[in-house]
Order: structure tokens, then sequence, then C-alpha cells
């Protein structure tokens, strides 16, 4: 087991790692059911308020997935300055 500084410096990877395995499978399947009901547009296969749904699971997926970005290189960032320091 390493020291505590390096336990800290992997935070961040390990919350990106952990948040964005299962974002990614939510997100591709939200991507891949939008892309078949446009495939299949006038087949009915969801209504209008069900892919309204859908694109918002997609939109909220890539936010989250931008935060836990942002929020993983912010923490990297201070880990690496406070090391540095």
């Amino acid at each position: 087991m390493g020291s505590a500084e390096e336990r800290a410096g992997d935070f961040g990877e390990i919350l990106r790692h952990e948040v964005n395995n299962p974002l990614t499978g939510i997100l591709g399947n939200a991507e891949l059911l939008l892309a078949e009901c446009k495939k299949k547009k006038g087949s009915g296969i969801l209504g209008e308020a069900a892919l309204q749904r859908l694109q918002t699971i997609a939109q909220l997926a890539v936010r989250l997935r931008e935060t836990v970005r942002r929020l993983s290189n912010a923490w990297e960032s201070r880990h690496d300055h406070a090391r540095s320091a």
C-alpha cells in the first residue's frame, strides 16, 4: 500500500474510472436506441415523449462525463501542485 499522498493522487483516476465505465454504457445504449428510433421513424417505435426522455438521458450522460473529467483534472492538478510544493 502506498503513502497517503500516493493514494490521494490516485483518487482522480479512480473517480474517472468508476463513474465513466457505467456512464459509457448508459450513453452508448441511449445513443443506440436513438439511432434505432431514427432509422424506424415512421414505425412509431417510441412516442415523442419517450424520445425526448431518451435524448435527455444522453445529454445528461455527456454532461456528467464532462463534470467528472473536470473534477478529476482539478483533483490531479491540485495533487500535483501540492506534491511539488
